[in-house]
């Protein structure tokens, strides 16, 4: 009788866990919808002088050479 009352009571008391974990439970965040052009892939462009992928509008470009800082296109291509 003894063991059948503590199981009892070890379900009843992981029942109320689970009950209070969902009550408790901190709502799921939602995530807001990115506007409609950033979500659209973006051209990359190589570094002529490192050789890093950028995306092209934000790229220094001179002659047709592409650049990821002011820097790299002072210091010219690397051949």
């Amino acid at each position: 009788m003894n063991l059948i009352r503590l199981i009892a009571v070890a379900l009843a008391v992981w029942i109320i866990i689970l009950i209070a974990k969902q009550l408790f439970a901190r709502p799921a965040r939602r995530v807001q919808p990115a506007a409609r052009n950033a979500s659209l892939p973006k051209d990359m462009v190589r570094c002529a002088h490192c050789g890093l992928h950028i995306p092209e509008v934000e790229a220094v470009t001179q002659q047709d050479r592409h650049y990821c800082s002011q820097h790299h296109l002072s210091l010219g291509p690397r051949d």
